[in-house]
């Protein structure tokens, strides 16, 4: 701590003066309001150096980020994508977690999204390839034979006529990639690990988010609250960033703008506990085998797991009434095969994608909207 803070301290001197305000409220132990924490993320991806933006990374991190500069760091990510507008019936739904948990399960949230797919849920996916795991939810896409490389209009299209697209974070936040070898060697979580599921690029009205740890379960749905969500489960089961079927789940949910917390058991949801061992995952070409295997109708531990996460997105697109009947939404679409079909329809889709887009990756794409 005592050298952070000189460190910080020798950081102030190159920055300009508001910086150095904001960096020393943070010193101080103060929080900055929404306003500058979205105006000090577009100082850090447009002006700061390399040391600048370590220093006020590490100055949040030991003070603790809150829900206001989460919030206001999140609306300035948003400025900066490449936002779509897809023309679908109904609120769009993602489901995503944040990483980080340690337990390298097979692809649950993936897995989740093409259920709730098939089950009539317009899908949102946002994800990237793996950095705490062996296989990010891109990493294992590719695996099942799905193209990530779709332009922000193609992924539009995708949905438009599959009902799932994947937004394939690099192409949608490509100011992104100011931070990102700095992320890698700083090599502790900063407020930039908390920032991806909160910022889809179809600005989804729903989500189910998992997170790492239960104490960000009640902020996450605040700043999604402050953000004009309109259904949201934050989630953690057991140390995991998802749905757990080893023990309880803890859940902020926001409905109604009034936000209430809760556990769930896996017995809630028609399911038996399991042990950690039996929802390992491994590598990307390993879980989409597992994934196929559940798709395909194998019963057991994974296909539970990833059943409980589907009913989630089911359940806040408001397809079902309570978590276990959309469990058996799930369960149905697995059986008759459609869960199968809707991942064969979005791989399909995105190899033989036309050449007819209007929006095009790469650096140009910033505050460019597809609509």
């Amino acid at each position: 701590m005592k050298y952070l803070y000189i460190i910080v301290q020798l950081s102030t001197l190159m920055f300009g003066d508001y910086m150095q305000r904001c960096l020393q409220k943070i010193v101080n132990g103060e929080d900055l309001t929404a306003t500058e924490a979205k105006k000090t993320l577009k100082y850090i991806l447009h002006e700061a150096t390399d040391a600048q933006i370590g220093a006020f990374l590490g100055a949040l991190s030991v003070k603790g980020e809150r829900v206001e500069e989460i919030s206001g760091f999140v609306e300035g990510m948003l400025d900066e994508a490449v936002i779509i507008k897809p023309a679908i019936a109904g609120p769009l739904v993602d489901i995503v977690g944040t990483g980080g948990d340690r337990h390298n399960t097979i692809n649950i949230s993936t897995s989740a999204a093409i259920i709730a797919a098939a089950a009539g849920v317009p899908i949102a996916k946002h994800g990237n390839r793996a950095v705490t795991s062996l296989s990010g939810s891109a990493d294992v896409l590719e695996s099942l034979g799905v193209d990530l490389n779709c332009s922000p209009a193609e992924v539009k299209k995708c949905m438009e006529s599959v009902g799932i697209g994947f937004l394939f974070a690099p192409y949608f936040h490509p100011a992104m990639k100011r931070v990102a070898p700095i992320r890698k060697e700083l090599g502790f979580r900063s407020i930039f690990n908390l920032l991806g599921p909160l910022s889809n690029p179809t600005l989804a009205s729903r989500q189910v988010v998992g997170v790492y740890d239960k104490a960000l379960c009640k902020p996450f749905a605040q700043v999604l609250r402050k953000l004009g969500k309109e259904r949201v489960l934050v989630v953690h089961g057991d140390g995991m960033d998802e749905i757990s079927t080893l023990s309880e789940t803890y859940v902020a949910e926001l409905k109604d703008g009034v936000i209430t917390t809760y556990e769930i058991k896996p017995e809630d949801l028609g399911f038996k506990r399991v042990s950690a061992p039996d929802i390992v995952g491994g590598t990307p070409e390993e879980n989409a085998t597992d994934i196929r295997y559940i798709l395909q109708g194998e019963k057991g531990p994974k296909r539970d797991i990833v059943v409980a996460n589907a009913a989630a997105a089911i359940y806040v697109a408001d397809k079902a009434s309570s978590l276990n009947e959309a469990a058996r939404i799930a369960e149905k679409v697995i059986d008759n095969g459609k869960a199968l079909e809707k991942l064969e329809e979005l791989a399909h889709f995105t190899n033989s994608r036309g050449s007819n887009a209007t929006c095009n990756k790469g650096e140009s794409l910033r505050n460019e909207v597809c609509g």
